[in-house]
């Protein structure tokens, strides 16, 4: 029997003027785990973006591992899932003064899940 779970995964570094961004994605299928920081490894945070199954207009997350300052990562959730119309489960090491920072990082996720054939962009 065929095993119907297949897994895409994509790492990438992006050299920005303030920093280098580190972004691992991977596509379980239904849903989108990304994984970005610029701060070195580890999990300090993880959000979880959910589109509004009557209006899919709107989405909800959810605070998974909380963190002080990880509002970035919350809103980044919240449109990556608007976006690209499945569950975003995401983990951002950013730092919180940085939103030109934080706009390549999320420019460079689309652009790199477009890239693997995955996700369908909305506007």
């Amino acid at each position: 029997m065929e095993n119907p779970l297949r897994i895409n995964q994509k790492c990438v570094s992006i050299d920005s003027p303030e920093a280098t961004i580190h972004i691992q994605i991977i596509d379980l299928g239904q849903q989108y785990y990304i994984w970005c920081s610029s701060l070195g490894s580890g999990c300090s945070n993880l959000h979880l973006g959910v589109n509004h199954p009557r209006d899919p207009s709107s989405s909800s997350v959810a605070s998974l591992l909380p963190a002080p300052a990880s509002s970035a990562c919350e809103s980044m959730a919240r449109r990556l899932a608007l976006r690209v119309g499945k569950p975003v489960l995401c983990s951002i090491q950013l730092p919180a003064n940085s939103p030109m920072l934080q706009a390549i990082a999320e420019k460079h996720i689309l652009k790199e899940l477009t890239s693997m054939g995955s996700a369908t962009i909305q506007s």
